[in-house]
């Protein structure tokens, strides 16, 4: 019988620790850990080598003093490739084939990001529940999807003169107990204050509030344990640089709610757990930082829509794909960058966005699936979600988690489908709030 020794296996790894310190870690020159030893320090030399050469010709961001993208100069590369090795095979994951994120609960239900909307979600099925998280005035995480609160609230009728210069209420702005004098409602056109998706139930005569993370993660467990069921948490922490140029760490906080409620113990949390960001060094972070063994998802946009200093096109590629699959389990990607849209013959024509992923080892979730706004050559609810998995598709975000959607809904998806995706009309898709105040708004980005 033969025994392993762990001196050859550690030497046998050197280069493949030593890549991820030197990408994830900021590292410039031979760190104290590679000292002594000749084999380490070569191959510190060679991926500095490398890693200066495939970056020469790209314009690095720079880094301030409070940035997030803080170096681990004095870390051994063997936790941080622990984390990395995590998120190709995460103990806080199922197993499914397909899996339905319910986007921002029921959303297409009830208002967004309420208790009752993620309730609902629960009882329809749902595997997952999304939770977008902003930042109270005293620091509370809060699962809200804007920076602002004008589009899905009455803040202006409790708190009119709690604007700032741009005009806009920012969460960021109230406290915890300050927001929970709000009521919730359904999104809204804040120019003309009409309702984002006419048919839906605006929830104005119902007393629905603002609840925080650790509410709705309780709500969660809560119903996991009385249903018998695992459903899943689906965090995405958002804004990260605009909050840090506030003063504010939204990461830290974000991470610091899940930890209380269980979710970063090493051997598994108290449901699934999916933690997803439109910043790639947030997901870094995440890995160098707190070392999460939860499935982490790189959300890929389009570069107008000012979501993070990258390029989301890159990332789409084969090559950019193949290069995040070192650090995230799988990518949340735009519905248009899966479907393309039908052939006149009315069969779907799909991009491939998904092969490459699976070739670099990604899972694919999709954002947003809509009964009232189809895609363009789309017949029906049923067809969109028989096509995505006709593409290969490992998840969506849909509004309406379940199997039966409406037929009143489904009919007004077909109605609408030509005016909501005509290239003119492409601006009643823009979720404004979610740009910081002075970012310029790209009027072809969707309301993820």
């Amino acid at each position: 019988m033969s025994s392993v020794n762990p001196q050859s296996n550690r030497l046998k790894n050197i280069r493949k620790k030593v890549v991820v310190a030197v990408l994830l870690g900021g590292i410039t020159s031979t760190p104290s850990w590679a000292q002594g030893d000749n084999d380490m320090q070569q191959a510190v030399v060679e991926a500095l080598q490398a890693n200066q050469q495939s970056s020469s010709s790209v314009e690095q961001p720079s880094v301030t003093a409070d940035s997030d993208q803080q170096p681990v100069l004095a870390q051994d590369p063997l936790a941080v490739e622990q984390a990395q090795e995590a998120q190709q095979s995460p103990v806080n994951v199922d197993d499914k084939d397909w899996i339905v994120i319910a986007h921002r609960g029921a959303s297409g239900y009830l208002p967004e990001h309420t208790l009752a909307a993620a309730a609902l979600a629960h009882g329809l099925g749902a595997d997952y529940l999304e939770q977008d998280v902003q930042l109270s005035r005293d620091g509370v995480p809060v699962v809200l999807h804007d920076l602002t609160l004008g589009a899905v609230s009455n803040v202006a009728d409790v708190f009119p003169e709690r604007t700032r210069p741009d005009g806009k209420y920012y969460v960021l702005d109230f406290s915890v107990a300050e927001l929970k004098q709000l009521r919730l409602h359904d999104r809204i056109d804040e120019s003309t204050g009409d309702m984002r998706w006419p048919n839906r139930f605006d929830g104005s005569a119902v007393n629905f509030r603002i609840a925080t993370l650790a509410e709705h993660l309780a709500l969660l467990n809560g119903l996991n344990k009385t249903r018998d069921m695992r459903t899943g948490a689906y965090v995405e922490i958002k804004n990260a640089a605009w909050y840090r140029n506030q003063g504010f760490d939204v990461t830290a906080a974000t991470m610091a709610a899940l930890s209380r409620a269980g979710y970063l113990e090493p051997k598994g949390s108290p449901s699934p757990l999916y933690l997803q960001s439109f910043d790639p060094e947030v997901l870094r972070r995440l890995l160098r930082e707190y070392h999460v063994n939860a499935p982490t998802v790189q959300l890929i946009g389009e570069n107008e829509w000012n979501e993070a200093d990258v390029d989301y096109s890159a990332m789409r590629s084969a090559a950019g794909l193949e290069a995040l699959s070192n650090t995230v389990s799988a990518v949340g990607v735009w519905l248009p960058h899966v479907l393309k849209g039908v052939d006149e013959n009315g069969q779907p024509q799909f991009t491939d966005l998904v092969k490459a992923a699976h070739r670099a080892g990604l899972r694919v979730h999709v954002y947003t699936a809509r009964a009232d706004q189809l895609p363009s050559g789309t017949p029906d609810y049923p067809t969109l979600i028989k096509w995505l998995q006709q593409a290969g598709v490992d998840g969506v975000f849909t509004d309406f988690p379940g199997n039966r959607v409406p037929a009143k809904l489904a009919a007004i998806g077909r109605a609408s489908d030509a005016e909501q995706h005509e290239p003119d009309a492409a601006h009643d898709d823009t979720d404004v709030d979610q740009l910081p105040a002075g970012a310029q708004v790209d009027r072809s980005k969707p309301l993820r």
